[in-house]
């Protein structure tokens, strides 16, 4: 199964096919036509063998299975009524104005969404960052923060501490096998130069040749 179609893509298909249909270019040429173009090849293609084989525009819209069946009643109406051509124009505003309802609706989302992300990022920085200095200053005065202001002083150094956990954890991910592999070889060239490493080194080599 392909990608789904979108509102604004299903608009530019009607008014493309509208336009092609008021040239004089049959269904077949045109879905041809089409196809040629980025996005849905195969299912305009798929299309225009249909047409091709005498199958009205309406059956090879439901027959490529991924066009809304809205459309393809819309588009069969105009074919009973000899208005192909309107019936695709009436799509495409319509579908026109549903991606543009879409466009408006997720900008709609988006502001809050950045708000809140915003927002709470400015409360991390204020238990991480700003509530500690006030609680020195409590400190410095031989008193501490309580109650609420005390759990949220908690909660910040209880962040703090999963961050510098994960900076820890990256830092030391950071670091290549190789390097520690260099580190593990200097400490065994150390003891294996050491006396006690020579003389391990000695029975080992005995052992290996006896065997």
């Amino acid at each position: 199964m392909g990608k789904t179609i979108t509102n604004g893509e299903l608009s530019g298909l009607a008014m493309e096919l509208s336009m092609l249909l008021h040239a004089g270019i049959g269904v077949g040429d045109a879905l041809s036509m089409l196809s040629q173009e980025d996005g849905y090849q195969d299912l305009l293609a798929g299309m225009a063998r249909r047409a091709d084989e005498g199958a009205p525009l309406s059956r090879c819209l439901r027959e490529g299975g991924r066009i809304p069946a809205y459309v393809c009643g819309l588009v069969e109406v105009g074919e009973e009524t000899g208005r192909t051509e309107e019936a695709l124009s009436a799509l495409s505003r319509y579908y026109e104005r549903r991606a543009r309802l879409d466009r408006q609706v997720r900008g709609a989302l988006l502001y809050p969404a950045v708000m809140l992300v915003l927002m709470l990022l400015v409360i991390a920085v204020l238990l991480v960052r700003v509530l500690p200095i006030f609680d020195d200053v409590y400190a410095s005065l031989g008193g501490r923060l309580t109650g609420v202001a005390g759990g949220l002083l908690a909660l910040g150094r209880g962040l703090d501490g999963v961050s510098a956990r994960m900076d820890y954890v990256e830092r030391e991910s950071a670091l290549s096998h190789y390097n520690s592999m260099n580190v593990l070889s200097m400490h065994a060239l150390t003891a294996a130069y050491s006396p006690e490493g020579a003389e391990w080194v000695d029975q080992l080599c005995r052992t290996l040749t006896e065997n």
